[in-house]
């Protein structure tokens, strides 16, 4: 099917570092027109906080491609490892490549780099794998950036952000992985992470968030010092313990993050699927508190890292428990279905609702988070063991559609300024701050300060 682009001028982010200017009263995109997936993130207004944009997300993103040790006749052992079992039966939680995942409108993937060497003294070359654990991938890292820069050079609207998780924190994989990212082929695509970033500011770039144990040894983006796999959560529905994305220049500052990552959710171990899935929800409530787009006064940003993925499956290889590529395709059977749901249920939720004439003009956008899924890009996922007889229906395409379209019910607060037809020399001048609200006309009674002056249609940065 053809699909249809509307495309929404803001007027304010062409002249100046965006603002979130607040208005009485918003234009709504309908949330029934179609968009394009290779550029839904020119719908997302310029002012817009990053942290409080609804990101589609893969899970193990690389994990499609091929792989070392995977054997033709599938069987059970990776080459010369007993211990880990096979890639094909343990380690794969997409069924479709970077490229298509971009194409399709997701936007947050997931990396595991690994170091990777062939050949011996003269003839050694070596290179970073996409890796799952211990299974290498023959994804070079250095081609999914390509791919990515590649991209955005066509998709200059749209940007990525990478959840980043090296298989080992050697300073060898970690002085390789700096390489790359200062490479001229990337560098200028990789911005620094901070707390307030805006979609104008992102646009074309790319985001890198680290994990723990390579705060050291990559310098690019956001580091993470400390991550959970289950948060708590108080009565009241906030967490009872937030972390932080600390920028790797530090003059940028830190953000509040709450992340949930509970992977295995198997039968076997716990009973875990319905924890898992209420313990999403628990993270999307929070979430939908954090911002809005009729904000009349600041907040502080929380980014919201939310694993949905996981395995439901698992299998136990020399005393330990395994992951089953099966356990991947019945988590997002369930997982995936149960947010779409979830996203369904707000729209007739009293909570979304404010005082609109129309449905699409009284819903109130609350936001998600960062949302990383199993099998985005497949219907139904085909079991790769016999003893399974029917295809899990993993939903990826509807998954990563909702949480597109959730976001497109967002308000296009913008599209009124260019409607103003005078002089603007002789406009009144309004004064707002940087996160776009307003705080008066009267230049004299503002305390000292960064503003934003707008006059009209135009507007500027002022130092008072």
């Amino acid at each position: 099917m053809k699909q249809v682009v509307t495309r929404f001028a803001f007027v304010l982010a062409s002249v100046l570092a965006p603002v979130c200017v607040m208005h009485a009263q918003h234009n709504f995109i309908q949330m029934n027109e179609n968009y394009s997936p290779t550029d839904w993130m020119e719908r997302i207004p310029d002012w817009q906080p990053v942290y409080s944009i609804t990101i589609p997300g893969s899970h193990d993103t690389a994990t499609a491609e091929a792989w070392y040790g995977w054997k033709d006749n599938g069987g059970d052992l990776i080459a010369g490892n007993a211990t880990l079992g096979s890639p094909r039966l343990h380690s794969i939680a997409q069924a479709t490549s970077l490229s298509e995942q971009m194409a399709q409108g997701v936007r947050a993937f997931d990396f595991r780099p690994g170091y990777h060497s062939e050949g011996a003294l003269a003839w050694k070359k070596e290179w970073i794998t996409c890796d799952h654990g211990s299974h290498q991938t023959k994804k070079r890292f250095e081609d999914a950036l390509t791919e990515m820069c590649d991209f955005l050079k066509v998709h200059h609207q749209e940007f990525f952000i990478i959840h980043l998780y090296p298989s080992d924190a050697t300073d060898k994989l970690g002085n390789m992985l700096k390489d790359l990212m200062n490479d001229s082929r990337f560098s200028e695509y990789i911005i620094d992470f901070r707390p307030d970033l805006l979609a104008h500011d992102v646009r074309g770039k790319i985001i890198f968030l680290v994990r723990n144990q390579m705060q050291n040894k990559v310098e690019r983006g956001g580091w993470m010092p400390e991550w959970t796999e289950r948060p708590e959560f108080n009565d009241d529905g906030t967490p009872k313990r937030l972390y932080t994305i600390n920028s790797y220049d530090t003059s940028l500052g830190s953000a509040k993050m709450l992340c949930q990552d509970w992977s295995d959710n198997s039968n076997e171990t716990d009973q875990a699927n319905k924890a898992k899935e209420q313990l999403v929800s628990k993270v999307f409530d929070y979430s939908r508190t954090l911002w809005s787009p009729n904000d009349t006064e600041t907040r502080e940003p929380v980014w919201i890292l939310n694993l949905i993925s996981g395995y439901a499956l698992t299998t136990e290889i020399a005393g330990n428990s395994i992951s089953k590529t099966d356990g991947y395709a019945l988590n997002a059977q369930l997982l995936n279905q149960h947010v779409i749901d979830y996203i369904d249920n707000m729209y007739s939720d009293p909570a979304t609702r404010n005082s609109g004439s129309t449905p699409e003009s009284n819903y109130d956008y609350q936001p998600l988070g960062i949302v990383w899924a199993d099998y985005v890009g497949v219907d139904y996922q085909e079991p790769v063991e016999s003893a399974h007889k029917n295809d899990y229906e993993t939903k990826g395409p509807a998954l990563v559609d909702a949480l597109i379209r959730h976001n497109i019910s967002l308000p296009a607060g913008m599209t009124n300024i260019g409607a103003i037809n005078v002089d603007d020399a002789e406009t009144p001048a309004v004064y707002y701050n940087l996160q776009g609200i307003e705080m008066g006309s009267v230049r004299s009674k503002l305390a000292p300060g960064i503003y934003i002056e707008r006059r009209g249609a135009k507007a500027e940065k002022v130092v008072l």
